[in-house]
């Protein structure tokens, strides 16, 4: 009986310790992945203004 309990205990030790291991995993993971989606909606939007910046060459659509 003695037994079971520790490894009882054993097993309930081992599962915090996973779980809090996969929390800060899970954490870092959707830190990078909002930091990358931050930049690359300013690269959007760095994209859109240099894009709106350029001059109209093409001229007037005529004959429409």
């Amino acid at each position: 009986m003695t037994i079971s309990k520790w490894l009882i205990a054993l097993i309930c030790s081992g599962s915090a310790l996973i779980g809090s291991m996969v929390t800060l995993a899970v954490q870092r993971n959707s830190e990078c992945t909002s930091m990358a989606e931050q930049q690359q909606q300013q690269q959007q939007r760095d994209a859109d203004a240099s894009f709106e910046a350029r001059p109209n060459t093409r001229g007037g659509v005529k004959g429409y």
